[in-house]
């Protein structure tokens, strides 16, 4: 998005923002590549574990919404109400790929990708629900009106995060509970074609 926000200047040294974009790259793959970091995460660090993991961060996220569920502001009881509703989708969400590896293993390949993707967007917009949170009091209090704009952006980003990035779970969801025969089912023989000859 950066690049794009400098438009064909993103790409331009002088700017850094070609820099941010070749080194965003990398940190997908260095650590281990994002699908192997989900296999992590779903397998290992939390069906392995028998839920718990999810559940206790759940519970925390839930708690983290429950004193602002009939906030006087709107926009910020409503981000609370959206957070606590993918909290318990991310549980549910968890509980059916549990249920779905008893009978077939290869549902937690096919459903790691996207659900590392939905625990990151969930993650995000909690994260954007406390700067939320305490730029609202800042600027219902009046402390510290020299930063009365900072305030505004943090509530305006966070707007942002809620309205147009956090909705792709819906898609994410959907990819979670994906049929693995649709990956899996394919004959190894069809993966390459040599249209060479």
């Amino acid at each position: 998005m950066g690049i794009q926000v400098y438009g064909g200047h993103g790409y331009i040294k002088d700017n850094k923002a070609e820099q941010v974009f070749r080194d965003v790259r990398i940190a997908a793959v260095w650590e281990g590549t994002t699908q192997i970091q989900a296999l992590d995460l779903l397998g290992r660090k939390t069906l392995r574990e028998k839920l718990k993991p999810v559940n206790e961060h759940c519970a925390t996220l839930r708690a983290q919404c429950m004193p602002l569920l009939f906030h006087s502001d709107a926009q910020l009881r409503g981000h609370a109400w959206s957070l606590l509703k993918h909290a318990l989708e991310w549980q549910y969400l968890t509980m059916r790929v549990a249920a779905r590896a008893m009978k077939d293993r290869e549902a937690v390949g096919v459903a790691a990708d996207p659900y590392l993707m939905f625990a990151g967007h969930v993650s995000l917009a909690s994260h954007w629900l406390e700067m939320e949170k305490v730029a609202t009091e800042k600027l219902a209090s009046g402390d510290g009106l020299l930063d009365r704009d900072f305030y505004k952006a943090k509530k305006q980003t966070a707007a942002f995060v809620y309205e147009n990035l956090l909705p792709r779970t819906r898609s994410l969801a959907e990819g979670v509970l994906a049929d693995s025969k649709a990956t899996m089912d394919m004959d190894i023989n069809h993966f390459s074609f040599d249209h060479a000859r």
